[in-house]
Parts: C-alpha cells; structure tokens; sequence
C-alpha cells in the first residue's frame, strides 16, 4: 500500500517567464494570476531607442489583470492628475501588492540590462516610482538629442 501526500487545497501554478538572453528579441511571458486568465503577450528588452515602444507593451501586458494601476495617474475630483496611492481596504491592499509584484517583475525581466543600477536603488520602494525613475531617465536623454 502506498501513502500520498495530503492535498492542501488547489496549487497556484507560479509565473513563468521564458528568456533566452537578457538582450535582443521580445521576450515571452506568462503571469497568470490566480484571478484572471492571461495570454501570454510579448515585452520587448527595454533600450536606449526604444522607450515609448516598450512602455506601451508594458502597459498592454499589465492591463489584463489591471495590474497597470499602480504606475498610472488617476485624476481627482477637481480633474488633478495625482499619483497612484495603495487602497487602505485590507482585501484591495492585497490585490495591489501582487499588482506591485507584477509590475516589478516585468520591469526586472525588461529593463535590468539598461536600468540595473535604478532598479537597485529603488528594490525596496513602489513600483510607481520605479516607473518614474525610469521614465525621467528617458525624458531626460530624449531632450538631449
């Protein structure tokens, strides 16, 4: 007679992400969350010509979860444009942290090469002014050219 395991409940299977090189091609992900079914979509390796092209993917990919809330402005009631603040309802605080935690990891997977140093600096700070960083980086090498 053989013994198995006891079952724990239903497994999360853990995101997937498949790349060859850190530079070059797109690069396929798969973050399925445990809330929503997600065709994996492609991201490309974020470069020093390529910004706009790679926020817009990047913002594409994230809008299947609604993950992409946590790096964009929202406007308030007199139609201020204003940053991007964690819910303090704990079941919605929760969704935002995996959001964060998505957010990251596309960052980390398309941007280490060109932002490694900025990725470092802001590890433990929210993914919101990561994204900024990063943006203002590139808004500063554009007005440059």
């Amino acid at each position: 007679m053989s013994q198995t395991a006891p079952n724990t409940g239903p497994t999360t299977p853990s995101p997937t992400v498949n790349i060859s090189t850190l530079s070059g091609p797109p690069h396929s992900f798969n973050m399925s969350a445990d809330d929503t079914a997600r065709p994996s979509s492609s991201v490309p390796m974020l470069t020093k010509g390529n910004y706009p092209k790679w926020k817009m993917h990047v913002k594409g990919h994230l809008s299947a979860g609604d993950h992409g809330r946590v790096i964009k402005r929202t406007a308030d009631p007199q139609g201020n444009l204003v940053d991007p603040v964690p819910p303090t309802d704990p079941d919605e605080l929760r969704a935002w942290q995996k959001s964060e935690r998505v957010v990251w990891g596309v960052l980390l997977l398309t941007a280490n090469e060109l932002h490694f140093e900025l990725l470092e600096q802001y590890e433990d700070q929210s993914a919101w002014k990561i994204w900024r960083a990063i943006e203002e980086h590139h808004i500063q090498d554009d007005a440059s050219l």
